[in-house]
């Protein structure tokens, strides 16, 4: 009986030992919900998304995707749309740059960083309300004077811009680029440029550049323009699209640098806000 009874003990204890290699915990099983609507009017809602989570990274198409299973803990998560033209690493969006220069059009962009907490044996679904990246920017110059009709071309560029965001902090890297506008000459009469950008850097956005008329009479006229106070909060509402109008005053002889003050703010119809 004493060596039945060894025997017992022995596979009582290997039993005991196996059972405490095994994990006796019940993962979380929680589910994504994709929230778009803090975007722009007639802004799409995009077709890819990407999930960075616990060193994972996984694309879905769905409004809802299930998370990894994951132990109990609380994580660091990202998710944001996938575009081409803009790269993400590290938890930082910035343009794919077109020949070295910074695109005129981004992609529509979105994203949310958020921590979450995994708990046992537990079914949640969290909900991520999408930020919208990327935002518009309109300038509309309204050219004044005899040599108004005579425009063949106003060529600028805007400084003070975004290299890139950082989505984890939710703020603009502090390096800076300068991006050229081209302004179409509208029905109405006046010139319009449109950009999409990440954001605005420092203290200082400001537009230098040349108007340049037919035939070469008058000369280019140098223009310059201080646009800091009025896109001093243009990183926030980025759903909503910014028009901004001036009006411009061209010269009848050579030796003239325009300087354009007076920006509006004003709406699609044109309408001052």
């Amino acid at each position: 009986m004493k060596k039945y009874d060894a025997l017992i003990l022995m596979l009582l204890s290997l039993t005991f030992v196996g059972c405490s290699r095994i994990e006796l915990v019940d993962k979380a099983d929680i589910s994504l919900i994709t929230d778009w609507s803090s975007r722009g009017e007639n802004v799409p809602i995009p077709n890819e998304r990407v999930l960075h989570i616990a060193g994972q990274t996984l694309t879905f198409q769905n409004d809802t995707t299930r998370l990894p299973a994951l132990l109990p803990g609380q994580y660091d998560i990202l998710v944001h749309s996938s575009s081409p033209f803009l790269q993400v690493k590290q938890g930082v969006v910035t343009a794919v740059l077109d020949q070295g220069k910074f695109p005129l059009h981004l992609d529509w962009f979105f994203s949310r960083f958020d921590s979450i907490t995994y708990e046992n044996d537990a079914v949640q679904f969290i909900t991520a309300q999408m930020q919208q990246q990327v935002r518009q920017l309109d300038l509309v110059l309204e050219p004044m004077g005899s040599s108004a009709s005579q425009i063949e071309k106003i060529q600028v560029a805007l400084t003070g811009l975004t290299t890139g965001w950082d989505l984890k902090h939710n703020k603009p890297l502090a390096s800076s680029t300068e991006v050229p506008l081209s302004f179409i000459k509208q029905p109405n009469g006046t010139w319009m440029a449109s950009i999409r950008l990440l954001g605005v850097v420092g203290a200082s956005q400001l537009i230098q550049g040349d108007i340049s008329f037919k035939k070469g009479t008058p000369l280019p006229l140098s223009v310059r323009a201080d646009l800091s106070a009025e896109l001093k909060d243009f990183n926030s509402n980025k759903h909503l699209p910014l028009r901004l109008k001036a009006a411009i005053e061209t010269p009848t002889e050579a030796g003239f640098t325009a300087i354009i003050n007076d920006w509006v703010e004003v709406n699609e119809s044109g309408t001052a806000q």
